[in-house]
């Protein structure tokens, strides 16, 4: 068996075909034919696989197909050189081919064995047959389809071959960009004039009608679609063949065949009447945009759901407002008008709103958009499906112009009305009728003049012809008829005279003009006139004729010489008076010449004065001289030309007078005028004179020198034009002097503060007065003014107002002006509701500048916080000085906080400023008082005296600080009691209200020496009678600065009365001082009067101060003891220890007696600190020979212990109780 093997497999074995051929040649044949059919077959099978991949691109896995066939080749071709290798043994080229085969046999084996679950997944018979039933049945489906879409296709292009303006197409876009109509409607050729078959053929047909404008656009929608594959729509412009312009619409859609084309399947129609409508809709919405420009009308939309409101822009550019900002609201829209017109645009716009109901107005526009402008709005409302307003619209429009017109048109109205009843009002004046007579209807029109030309009554009296004839006169009927039948026959107006009969008996003349009126024929209808009664003028012409012969007894009665000549000179007529005064008859003077009358040397002027007449200037009045028998006398003569009634010259009349007295007379007048003139030219005034028209007449030189011009160039010239004055302040025009004194006859001067602007521009303080110029009737025939230069007066009277105003000291505002200022101020905040404040201002430690530097060094300080206080106020505000070291300021406008910021910073500014002087440098400060001015501040004095209360809080609290007073302030309520205080302290100082009580100061220890020692105490008695205690009055008596005069009448009354009152030569009385006394430098002066006046000796009287007092000025007070010890007066420091108590100002002050504040004394028996007080106060006082007094010693036991104390004197109610000066 392994030999078997062996021989098999071993190459070696093989025998070559052709060895076994040709042992067997029968079977060579049989091999050749076999291999060859064998091969055939298998070439064949390549084939028709390629050819079925090639019909069959679409099935499956064809691609294995083609390696099948490419195994298929390889086997047939082992097949043929089998067949070759019978003869040729190239068994390495065999091997070789069958290696290949062997490859791609592997190679199809391991592609096709991955696609037979794909080929398994394939359908089967089956399958198919089903899947081909239900193919059969979608391709009958389709075909129905196809019918029905034959079906509407055809519906589709028959509908399409009727369409009256329009045409289906399909056009195709080759690859090679050319484009070709697959299909077109029939009406095609309606739209462009071409016929189907044509275009089918030549597609250019059509789109050579395109304009050529409209090409680019063309291709370029064509380019978008094709590009995009989007909606073709476009219109565009053809040309017909006919020359027809059309606009036609095309719309397609696109679509790309499988090979690429793309296909247009659309619709165009002819949109020309489109177009022509949309351009006439264009134009006319440009013209209605133009109309609404020129008309001034806008509209406006709103939606009430939104609130939103929509403007046009002829709204926008009707209230000057920019487009591109928003539309206003609801509000803003109604500030777009007048407040009182936004309220009645209110109300009719919520009315629409409620109840739908539209409106007309007209409005005005707000003055901020440029000048008033009246505008007509007009609202509608639209309403939902349930009857609810939803939107308001309308329009506003620009009626200015019309509602000018509406007012001219009823100024026009009223100017008819008024022309209606002048011209009755002047018919009736001019007695002048109209009337009417309508032929047709007989009816005649009389108006209300003519009826009582007539005499007859209108409301009982009917207009008729025959009561017209029946009125005429017999006499006149006739001819009047004869003219109204003329006039109706042939049309003749007429004008004729005519008298009528009234129903009374009276007769009137009448003249009356008809005029005739037509129809459209021709024919006359209507007869209309005027009747005007010429009664008076008939009796005038009447009473002519009677005054022609009494004009001639007149003239021959004239003392005037009345005489007409010709032109040649030739004297025509002269009356007796010219015959007289020429010592001539009649006969000697008519057809002479009047030359030889006339002096010789007048004769050639009066000749070229008469030549010089003519009918334009037919008068003429010539002064001369005439020659009488015996002297030469001067005349005036009234020359007139006379005419006919056709205007041709006759002759002169001439009517004269002696005038040689008026000629001496004027003489006289020329001598007083250059006398005047002469006076004019010298007086200081200015003088200037003017006609009635106030023309310049006159100017002598120093009104030329004061307005700048000469007389010569402002002669003629109306005064205002070179006269011109203004106020000084407020540079208004002043009215003309001489203007007001002829408006008003009578003397006018001008007002202060008038300057007066020369030609130079100069400006010049006047003062004049103007007068009227009258004649000797009386008439005002021009005026006169006189006026000086008050230049330098008016500057030292502006001097002196300033200074009367003002603060010599600082410059600022006195006291008087600011609370001027303030009033004024307290009515405006009144009137306007403005808000003001009012600062008090009183500087800190002011005196001891004053006192320690003098008064040079107080004034400059307080110029140099003048100063510094102007910086920090603004320049609406008023700063004054009240007088001392007191200062108002009066903010303008400005509430309590920013006047707080004011005033911390005025208090800052003073606190840091440093005063320098002489080497030595004070530091000052202030307080500062707030009031506010508004509604509810009361009066001026309130004002001031609740800002003085403020800062005189502002001071007890510390000083160099701000307070604001309060309306519930009790400091402020206890100062207004201390102002009360002061009317009522000075009425009590005038009236004798105060009297004095005394109290004795006992001496503990009696001596022969002591005598009597008493107190002086001050009472007051009110209106009541009641007494009033000291510290009820005494505060304010200090703040206000009376404490001076109280102690002055306390000294005045005890000295008065010291001779009735004091018994005891030996008594001691002590009187208290205030701190205004010991400061007082005449305080001293005073004490010598008094002393002087009544005999008492100064060792009787002790004064008494405070230790406050004392210390407040040491050197003052230590300077004032010395004085009045001098002059032999005691002295007694009162109230010692209640103050800032030093023993050194002991050492300072030379005083007599030391009187122990009662604080100490009140309690020394239970306390022994007040004991120990006491106790040293006594044993220094000792020590330095000062007497000691202790206050309110009440009982025994407190006199038992200062006794043992060494106390000198004793006082209190334990020792005494005060009584009334007298009663001791």
């Amino acid at each position: 068996m392994l030999e078997f093997w062996k021989s098999l497999f071993a190459y070696k074995q093989f025998i070559p075909h052709g060895h076994c051929y040709l042992w067997k040649p029968e079977l060579v044949g049989l091999h050749i034919v076999s291999d060859s059919l064998i091969a055939l077959a298998y070439y064949s099978i390549p084939i028709a696989l390629v050819y079925f991949v090639r019909k069959r691109q679409d099935f499956p896995f064809n691609w294995i197909f083609l390696l099948f066939a490419t195994f298929i080749i390889t086997c047939g071709t082992t097949h043929l050189m089998d067949i070759w290798t019978l003869w040729y043994p190239t068994y390495w080229l065999s091997g070789c081919i069958k290696a290949i085969t062997a490859i791609i046999s592997l190679y199809t084996a391991s592609e096709l064995i991955p696609l037979i679950p794909k080929a398994l997944a394939l359908p089967s018979h089956a399958q198919l047959e089903i899947a081909n039933q239900e193919l059969e049945r979608e391709i009958s489906i389709r075909k129905q389809a196809e019918l029905a879409l034959q079906e509407r296709e055809a519906m589709l292009r028959r509908i399409s071959d009727n369409l009256p303006n329009g045409a289906i197409y399909k056009v195709i876009r080759e690859l090679d960009g050319s484009d070709r109509f697959d299909y077109i409607s029939a009406g095609i050729e309606r739209l462009m004039e071409v016929r189907v078959e044509d275009v089918l053929k030549d597609s250019s047909l059509l789109y050579r009608q395109f304009i050529p404008e409209d090409v680019p656009l063309l291709q370029a929608a064509v380019d978008e679609s094709r590009r995009n594959f989007s909606v073709f729509d476009i219109q565009l412009r053809i040309q017909t063949p006919s020359a027809r312009l059309k606009w036609l619409h095309f719309r397609s859609t696109p679509r790309q065949l499988q090979d690429g084309r793309v296909v247009w399947d659309g619709l165009v129609v002819d949109v020309t009447d489109l177009k022509r409508v949309e351009e006439t809709l264009r134009k006319s919405e440009a013209l209605l945009e133009e109309s609404q420009q020129v008309a001034r009308l806008g509209n406006w939309e709103f939606e009430l759901a939104t609130g939103k409101i929509t403007w046009s822009k002829q709204l926008f550019d009707l209230f000057n407002r920019d487009p591109e900002l928003l539309e206003p609201n609801y509000q803003e829209n109604l500030q777009l008008y007048c407040p009182e017109d936004a309220g009645k645009l209110a109300q009719a716009t919520e009315r629409a709103m409620s109840t739908g109901e539209s409106y007309q107005l007209i409005l005005r526009a707000s003055p901020i958009y440029g000048s008033t402008i009246y505008i007509e709005g007009i609202g509608h409302a639209e309403f939902n499906a349930d009857g609810k307003v939803i939107r308001l619209y309308g329009t506003a429009q620009d009626v200015t112009e019309r509602q000018a017109a509406l007012n001219k048109r009823k100024q026009a109205e009223e100017e008819l009305r008024r022309s209606e009843t002048l011209l009755a009002t002047a018919q009736k004046i001019a007695h002048l009728g109209s009337w009417e007579w309508h032929l047709g209807s007989e009816k005649q029109i009389w108006s209300a003049e003519t009826f009582r030309i007539f005499g007859l009554n209108p409301a009982e009296s009917v207009p008729t012809q025959a009561t017209f004839l029946q009125m005429l006169y017999p006499e006149d009927r006739p001819v009047l008829q004869r003219h109204l039948l003329q006039a109706i026959a042939n049309g003749n107006p007429f004008n004729l005279e005519y008298r009528i009969v009234q129903p009374d008996g009276s007769l009137r003349y009448l003249e009356s003009r008809a005029e005739v009126a037509y129809d459209t024929q021709g024919k006359t209808v209507r007869l209309y006139g005027a009747i005007l009664d010429i009664t008076e003028r008939k009796q005038a012409e009447i009473a002519l004729k009677q005054s022609e012969i009494r004009y001639r007894a007149i003239v021959e009665d004239q003392t005037e010489f009345i005489a007409r000549y010709l032109p040649d000179g030739t004297i025509t007529f002269v009356n007796q008076a010219f015959t007289r005064y020429f010592g001539r008859s009649p006969e000697q003077l008519i057809d002479s010449c009047y030359q030889p009358i006339i002096f010789e040397a007048d004769r050639e002027r009066v000749a070229q004065l008469i030549a010089a007449m003519n009918a334009d200037n037919p008068v003429a009045i010539i002064e001369n001289r005439v020659i009488l028998e015996d002297s030469v006398r001067w005349t005036q003569w009234h020359n007139r030309m006379l005419f006919d009634e056709q205007g041709c010259f006759i002759e002169f009349q001439t009517v004269g007078r002696d005038i040689t007295a008026l000629k001496q007379i004027e003489e006289t007048l020329f001598q007083e005028k250059e006398l005047a003139q002469v006076t004019l030219q010298s007086i200081r005034d200015a003088v200037i004179t003017t006609d009635a028209f106030g023309r310049i007449q006159y100017l002598n030189p120093v009104a030329e020198s004061l307005i700048g011009c000469s007389e010569a160039s402002a002669k003629g010239v109306l005064l205002e034009e070179v006269f011109r004055i203004v106020h000084e302040t407020t540079r208004e025009k002043v009215k003309n002097p001489i203007e007001q004194a002829l408006q008003e006859n009578r003397i006018v001067s001008l007002a202060n503060h008038t300057v007066l602007i020369t030609g130079r521009d100069q400006e010049i303080a006047i003062q004049d007065s103007a007068a009227p110029i009258r004649n000797r009737e009386g008439q005002v025939i021009g005026a006169v003014m006189v006026f000086h230069d008050v230049t330098q007066n008016r500057l030292l009277s502006r001097q002196l107002s300033w200074q009367a105003t003002h603060d010599a000291l600082t410059g600022l505002v006195n006291r008087q002006e600011f609370e001027r200022r303030v009033e004024q101020a307290l009515h405006v905040a009144k009137l306007d509701y403005q808000v003001y404040t009012l600062c008090y201002l009183d500087l800190d430690h002011f005196k001891i500048v004053n006192d320690t530097c003098g008064h040079v060094a107080g004034d400059e300080l307080l110029r140099q916080i003048t100063v510094l206080l102007q910086e920090k106020v603004r320049k609406t505000d008023t700063l004054a000085r009240f007088g001392g070291d007191e200062f108002g300021l009066l903010l303008t406008q400005c509430t309590l906080e920013e006047a707080l910021r004011v005033a911390n910073n005025l208090l800052s500014c003073v606190q840091e400023f440093r005063f320098v002087w002489q080497e030595q440098v004070f530091s000052i400060g202030v307080s500062i008082g707030l009031v506010v001015i508004d509604t509810n501040s009361e009066s001026l004095a309130e004002i001031i005296s609740t800002a003085d209360a403020a800062c005189y809080t502002a001071k007890n609290r510390g000083r160099n600080r701000v307070y604001v007073a309060q309306t519930d302030d009790q400091e402020r309520l206890q100062q207004r009691g201390q102002m009360q205080w002061v009317g009522r302290i000075s009425q009590a100082l005038e009236s004798d209200w105060f009297c004095l009580y005394v109290q004795r100061i006992a001496a503990i220890i009696p001596t022969d020496q002591n005598g009597d020692h008493y107190e002086v105490l001050l009472r007051l008695r009110d209106e009541q009678g009641k007494l009033v205690l000291p510290m009820a009055f005494i505060p304010a008596a200090e703040r206000y600065n009376l404490m001076h005069l109280i102690d002055r009448w306390v000294i005045r009354t005890l000295f008065k009365n010291w001779s009735r009152v004091v018994d005891n030569k030996q008594s001691i009385y002590a009187i208290n001082l205030s701190g205004s006394s010991i400061n007082d430098d005449r305080f001293i002066d005073f004490l010598h009067e008094q002393f002087t006046l009544h005999p008492i000796s100064p060792q009787h009287i002790c004064f008494e101060i405070t230790e406050t007092v004392a210390i407040a000025n040491l050197l003052k007070a230590r300077q004032f003891i010395q004085k009045l010890q001098r002059m032999g007066c005691r002295f007694a420091l009162d109230d010692f220890g209640a103050g800032m108590s030093s023993f050194a100002y002991l050492k300072s002050l030379p005083i007599d007696y030391l009187k122990i504040d009662g604080s100490f004394i009140r309690n020394i028996v239970e306390n022994p600190v007040d004991n120990a007080i006491v106790t040293a106060i006594t044993r220094i006082s000792s020590v330095m020979g000062i007497q000691t007094i202790a206050e309110f010693v009440e009982n025994d036991a407190i006199l038992e212990r200062i006794t043992a104390l060494g106390i000198d004197y004793a006082q209190g109610y334990g020792i005494a109780v005060p009584h009334p000066l007298g009663k001791i």
